[in-house]
């Protein structure tokens, strides 16, 4: 789907209406990181404001942004990746999943399109930079169905890879999958686990576990958690142990 393909004013207000497919051609158009970032964030306050919500014109907006991800020129993948992730993890697009939540409801729509592009995104996870592949392995990680399975392979691929940001992802994705997924089915085969992450030679393994153990409000065998964050926060900004983002 092309920009142009889409009756913008029939799915959104008129402001929107013109800024969303403006923001869409500024965002596959940019020349530089800054104007890359710059188009991203704004899109994010029109389709997914505050990551608390999502619009009726994030439907054919999740689309466009995969038609751009799929551009071999594109050369701005982690910001899309990263776009797409904060739309998946609105609480009405991730609770769609549930069995509870009407097909046709709007969250749920727009979870259909994210789950659509995933060949895309699992393309994207052996991409050679860095933080397409890290922003990549996180929305696998939110957006997957099988989440079962992906903690499998998230913890196993942290056992074997070397890039420590790239590890810093894989373990937060193994995270996701444990908790956000599968809840409390599945905390007892991850208490092993997160005992070793948690205690891992890399900072930013046992940072990003931990700040997603938060997030999710998981407690883990009585573990101080905000210990951990801040001992290992000063290392990694030392370091420079993180993916640029464009929040």
């Amino acid at each position: 789907m092309e920009i142009s393909d889409v009756d913008w004013f029939a799915c959104a207000e008129p402001g929107p209406a013109r800024s969303i497919p403006l923001r869409l051609r500024e965002l596959r158009n940019a020349t530089d990181d800054g104007a890359a970032i710059e188009a991203t964030h704004a899109l994010h306050e029109l389709l997914c404001y505050g990551a608390v919500t999502v619009e009726e014109a994030t439907v054919p907006a999740v689309r466009i942004l995969y038609t751009i991800l799929a551009d071999a020129e594109f050369r701005w993948n982690q910001y899309v990746l990263q776009l797409l992730d904060t739309i998946a993890c609105v609480d009405m697009v991730a609770e769609s999943d549930s069995g509870q939540v009407a097909s046709s409801s709007l969250g749920a729509r727009v979870r259909s399109e994210i789950i659509d592009g995933l060949p895309l995104v699992e393309a994207a996870t052996n991409s050679e930079v860095r933080d397409i592949r890290g922003a990549a392995i996180v929305l696998l990680a939110d957006a997957a169905e099988d989440s079962s399975n992906m903690f499998e392979r998230f913890s196993a691929e942290l056992v074997q890879e070397r890039d420590p940001v790239v590890q810093a992802d894989l373990a937060y994705a193994a995270t996701t999958c444990c908790f956000r997924k599968l809840k409390a089915a599945a905390s007892g085969s991850c208490s092993a686990w997160l005992d070793s992450v948690l205690a891992h030679p890399n900072p930013a393994v046992r940072y990003r576990v931990a700040q997603r153990l938060v997030e999710l409000k998981v407690e883990h065998r009585g573990a101080a958690l905000l210990p951990i964050l801040q001992s290992s926060e000063a290392e990694v900004v030392q370091k420079r142990l993180f993916r640029q983002e464009y929040m």
